[in-house]
């Protein structure tokens, strides 16, 4: 939640308030003139031992914050572990086979700087985090690895320039604290399914399926999926009056 100068405590009240009580974390990236209001404000959480994931106060330039995500992407990252999928406990199991191993390997070493991750036995690889520009090959490619491009742009419309610039577009998750950008976003969006702050895909009997190269021709499940197994045909005839006759 990003916070205006004018009105600060009042302002950061409104929106903590109403995310906490309806279950959400909260977020706070104060104005810089007047972030001495939120910092007291997180000395009562934190002395009440409210986790920092419910509650946090991220002070500094928009360029911090993006640098702050980034942290606790790689920290997320580094955490996961990895192992063999009949084990309950990897959170990242082996990839699909060598050849699988070897296409994921060779499209990271292709990318820009690698933020976390390595390549570990065979079929296994770590989660990676890689930063590129919006035109590397690996952030349009879909290549079924554990690999997360991470890129920054300075308008919400190259927001979607560069999630509109692959060829793929089965998801897309929108992530914004402005009420009005979610609308601009879906509309303007390529992907099958758009899940504004939010990552999951909502009931099983909801339309699934991609765009362009993401895409069968139809969708799945819901009264939709029928529609990509039938074709639509209009017979309109003029039958004479011994109509059972001419049926029989």
């Amino acid at each position: 939640m990003v916070l205006p100068r004018n009105f600060p405590l009042l302002m950061m009240a409104k929106k903590i308030g109403l995310a906490l009580a309806s279950g959400r974390s909260a977020v706070l990236k104060p104005a810089e003139e007047t972030s001495l209001t939120a910092l007291h404000m997180a000395e009562p959480a934190m002395e009440a031992e409210v986790p920092r994931a419910l509650f946090d106060v991220v002070p500094g330039h928009r360029a911090d914050v993006r640098g702050d995500l980034t942290s606790r992407i790689k920290a997320h990252m580094r955490h996961t572990p990895v192992g063999n999928p009949l084990n309950p406990e990897p959170l990242q199991d082996a990839l699909v086979s060598d050849v699988h191993f070897d296409m994921v390997c060779g499209h990271v070493d292709k990318a820009g700087e690698i933020l976390v991750g390595e390549s570990v036995e065979k079929p296994l690889a770590t989660p990676t985090v890689v930063a590129m520009s919006p035109d590397n090959g690996l952030a349009r490619n879909d290549f079924f690895g554990p690999v997360l491009s991470v890129n920054s742009v300075r308008s919400f419309e190259g927001v979607i320039s560069v999630a509109s610039g692959t060829p793929y577009g089965p998801y897309a998750a929108l992530f914004t604290a402005n009420a009005k950008r979610p609308i601009r976003g879906v509309r303007k969006s390529r992907p099958g399914t758009v899940m504004v702050n939010s990552n999951g895909e909502g009931d099983t009997a909801n339309p699934f399926g991609g765009m362009t190269m993401a895409s069968s021709g139809g969708r799945d499940n819901g009264l939709h999926a029928h529609e990509q197994y039938t074709r639509l045909k209009t017979i309109w005839p003029d039958l004479p009056d011994d109509t059972e006759e001419v049926m029989e």
